[in-house]
């Protein structure tokens, strides 16, 4: 059977799709960032239709228990298919290419031509655009403690979060780049310590899309060992997540222009 398309249906098909891929997030106030970006893309991409993915299965599997449907990669990969897409620029929010991105990158995107972008801190070049967009979130009145994921499995994906703890930290004297995990890790807390006895505030920037769970419990939490209580502040702040930041999501979206030029180029090539 031959299936007719109306031109605006043909004409949708024609523009490729954008695919927002995430980590995901269990409460309703860290999704409400998913909203702020994906309400940003839209107004930069207009007439591009978005899709969304997640690719956190145990986030996935508690919120459909709740009734709350996110899709998988596999999920928004078929319905993209479905819809009639031969391409798609995909737009993993992604703050620096670990194993998270290479697991995003690699998967078999069957029978669609992917344009993939590079997340927000690819390589050292982006570094002081990533610092320009950061100092909104900063306090002179306070030590600034940069609150990293790290990763403690694979040590080379920490290489860029280093590269940038030295940048911000020659930049600024008041501030320290941490990480949960891998490198830096929680080493230069004990600097956060020293500067706060004379600053009397600790102010921390999740260096995160979104503010889960390391950042209310292990970073802001109440236990002995929460980073606020190692750092001892008399007091201490936390500014909101990289997802609310419209600097950095400028960024982000001129990662999507990139990926749409790419994919023009690659449209290009098939041609020949």
């Amino acid at each position: 059977m031959t299936m007719r398309m109306d031109g605006q249906h043909a004409q949708a098909i024609r523009r490729p799709p954008i695919l927002l891929v995430a980590f995901g997030a269990s409460s309703a106030e860290a999704r409400g960032v998913y909203d702020h970006i994906g309400e940003a893309v839209k107004r930069h991409k207009p007439a591009h239709e978005i899709f969304w993915a997640f690719t956190s299965r145990r986030i996935v599997t508690r919120l459909r228990s709740e009734g709350i449907m996110l899709p998988t990669l596999e999920e928004a990969h078929e319905l993209i298919r479905r819809r009639g897409h031969r391409w798609v620029v995909l737009l993993p929010l992604l703050t620096v290419p670990g194993e998270e991105y290479a697991n995003v990158a690699a998967f078999p995107f069957a029978g669609i031509q992917v344009a993939c972008c590079p997340p927000l801190l690819s390589k050292e070049s982006d570094i002081p655009r990533v610092l320009d967009a950061l100092e909104r979130q900063l306090r002179e009145d306070a030590v600034n403690v940069l609150v990293c994921h790290g990763n403690a499995k694979h040590d080379a994906y920490n290489d860029l979060l280093v590269r940038l703890a030295r940048a911000m930290e020659s930049a600024h004297g008041n501030c320290v780049v941490a990480s949960v995990d891998g490198r830096p890790g929680t080493q230069p807390l004990h600097r956060a310590r020293e500067i706060a006895q004379s600053t009397g505030r600790a102010h921390f920037v999740p260096f995160m899309m979104v503010s889960g769970e390391h950042v209310t419990s292990d970073v802001m939490g109440d236990k002995p060992e929460s980073w606020k209580n190692r750092v001892g502040a008399a007091t201490s702040t936390c500014t909101s997540s990289l997802g609310w930041n419209n600097a950095i999501l400028n960024l982000f979206l001129k990662r999507l222009d990139e990926g749409f030029a790419q994919l023009e180029m690659e449209k290009c090539n098939e041609s020949r």
